[in-house]
């Protein structure tokens, strides 16, 4: 049960005054056991070839654990994920094609590191799907 609240009110030399304190409603909800997942889409994005910066400066730390549902509208394209422009072990030179794929390994990052995609050998004019997943890092 919520506390009452407690009024006092009162004639002063001053005027009169007015005091509400100490008054607290139910508990809410319980919220998320953790911090919540960080989702970077790739929603249709036109593949270009070379760099393709998705956090130029991280301003707070996280980290990668999945890209999930991969794949080209049609053709092909060679995709790296990079840290600091690093290949990141396990996201190097996945061959993307109109069929999904998922790629799980986990990367770490701190505030001001960078977040980029390189596209290499791009057959034909695809179109990139997909879902880079992580947590933020409280």
């Amino acid at each position: 049960m919520p506390d009452q609240p407690t009024f006092s009110f009162e004639s002063t030399t001053a005027g009169r005054e007015f005091t509400l304190s100490s008054m607290r409603g139910p508990a809410g909800p319980a919220g998320p056991a953790g911090p919540a997942p960080l989702m970077f889409g790739l929603p249709n994005v036109a593949v270009p070839t070379g760099d393709f910066t998705l956090i130029n400066y991280a301003t707070f730390a996280f980290s990668l654990s999945k890209l999930w549902r991969v794949a080209t509208t049609t053709g092909s394209v060679t995709m790296t994920i990079k840290k600091n422009g690093t290949a990141i072990t396990g996201y190097t030179s996945l061959a993307v094609t109109t069929t999904s794929a998922d790629y799980t390994a986990a990367a770490s990052f701190a505030v001001g590191d960078a977040l980029s995609i390189t596209f290499a050998s791009v057959s034909g004019t695809p179109r990139l799907l997909g879902t880079l997943e992580g947590v933020r890092t409280l």
